[in-house]
């Protein structure tokens, strides 16, 4: 059985002081953007045997709604990829000696931004970015800073908080870990480490799903009584840490459970980065497990290697490593902790932190214990880059630099960014050379920049080819 991803149709909508402009270039945008992608699977298409399936969706936070044609997991990828043959390998021990910076125009033509509504009642706190703090329904966007969770409307226009934190029913007790709406979009999901509940869009508790002896972190709908459990990787022999990933229905009774071979050997202070352990590309559920060098493609019996990339002499071994507690905080910790790096032989090497994905690309996020990497994979020329440590330079309008921390309808790339910081990098630049090279887009984000207050909530920032 394979599952089968759902499209959704969501219309982005923008802030600006010519607010219906924007709109309506919003809107292209996702258009252009779903046409190219519809054209180019019609241009692709061949005749392929279709595969009967008990539930036929799988997906990540942002599917809707069901489809009922499915076409066989290798064909369906073989015939949308055929100039890189599958599995792909992602060649990277040469591209971190060589890092090779890229414009944001290498991975999309078309750009605008969605500010999030700032009130008394909706200020967002400091989001350290992270799979799961984002999810769209076809009308509704959800974000959470762990502690809270907002509702906007796709405009970014402010509607309620869902839930709240304490002991009582419906209240989550832990720090907010992850959301997702359900297929229809009328209801959303919170996990909070030990369960899941679910609230209507009015705020209202309809139930949990209880876990009381492990620790759930991540949640996928795949349809109305089917969803995906990624557990946490602890070292130890908790039942959170032998699994990787369970499928269940809406009875929480176990259809299938995927073993952990990635488990970490080592409790240690230190977080180790896995954003995206599950998403959705084409269809197929695609997983790969905390530090795994490898992306695998879902089936429900097994995992079928999609990707593999090949770090050499430069794969950091970060599930082994008994890294100390240093006391310490800020620049203070980052130097304390290069120089161990250094003396223990891992300066320079990175694992694999995050890998989201397009109908062009494989974008990847690489870390060591103190800093990040990025870059992308051609699934056209079987070519990698690492880009540097803040991401593509926005080429685009001049803006702040890039990099897809979301990928809408598996082609179009969103990301978000501080208003403070944006506001200060607009209105620190030259203008006029801005203006020269960028035209009407530096207008935009001029006149953007300079409607922003200082202490306004983060921006989604929506990139399209």
């Amino acid at each position: 059985m394979i599952f089968q991803a759902a499209s959704i149709c969501i219309q982005f909508k923008s802030y600006e002081l010519k607010k219906e402009e924007m709109k309506k270039s919003v809107v292209l945008l996702l258009m252009l953007s779903s046409c190219m992608l519809s054209c180019r699977r019609n241009q692709e298409k061949q005749e392929v045997k279709e595969v009967a399936s008990p539930y036929t969706v799988s997906v990540d936070n942002d599917s809707l709604h069901t489809e009922t044609d499915v076409t066989p997991m290798q064909e369906q990828e073989e015939q949308l990829q055929q100039d890189v043959k599958l599995p792909y390998t992602v060649s990277l021990e040469r591209e971190i000696s060589r890092i090779t910076p890229a414009g944001l125009s290498e991975a999309g033509s078309r750009i605008t931004y969605v500010p999030f509504e700032t009130s008394d009642n909706c200020l967002i706190g400091n989001i350290k970015y992270r799979k799961g703090i984002l999810t769209f329904s076809n009308s509704h966007i959800a974000l959470h800073d762990y502690r809270e969770v907002f509702l906007f409307d796709l405009s970014g226009k402010f509607i309620r908080k869902i839930g709240r934190k304490g002991q009582g029913p419906g209240e989550f007790v832990s720090i907010v870990l992850d959301l997702c709406f359900s297929l229809d979009g009328n209801t959303l999901f919170l996990v909070d480490g030990r369960e899941i509940h679910e609230y209507d869009l009015d705020g209202t508790f309809i139930g949990t799903l209880h876990y009381p002896s492990t620790s759930v972190i991540r949640m996928n709908v795949i349809d109305e009584n089917h969803y995906a459990i990624y557990w946490a990787n602890n070292a130890g022999m908790r039942t959170s840490s032998q699994n990787s990933f369970t499928i269940i229905d809406s009875q929480n009774n176990a259809l299938n459970t995927f073993k952990n071979y990635h488990r970490k050997t080592i409790n240690h202070t230190w977080e180790i980065d896995n954003r995206a352990p599950l998403y959705s590309f084409q269809g197929n559920l695609k997983f790969r497990g905390m530090s795994s060098d490898t992306l695998q493609t879902v089936t429900m019996n097994e995992l079928l290697t999609y990707a593999v990339f090949d770090f050499g002499k430069r794969r950091m071994p970060i599930l082994e490593l008994d890294i100390p507690s240093f006391n310490r905080a800020g620049d203070e910790l980052y130097r304390l902790m290069a120089n161990w790096a250094q003396q223990n032989g891992l300066g320079g090497k990175y694992y694999l932190s995050a890998v989201y994905e397009d109908m062009d690309n494989l974008y990847f996020e690489l870390s060591d214990i103190t800093e990040n990497l990025y870059g992308y994979f051609s699934k056209h020329t079987g070519t990698a880059k690492v880009i540097g440590k803040e991401g593509f330079q926005n080429d685009l309008d001049g803006g702040l630099p890039f990099f897809p921390r979301y990928v809408y309808k598996d082609n179009v790339l969103v990301d978000m960014v501080d208003a403070f910081k944006l506001r200060e990098h607009v209105l620190n630049s030259n203008a006029a050379e801005m203006k020269r090279k960028y035209g009407k887009n530096w207008d935009d984000l001029f006149n953007l920049a300079n409607s922003l207050e200082e202490d306004a909530n983060q921006i989604l920032v929506v990139v399209g080819r």
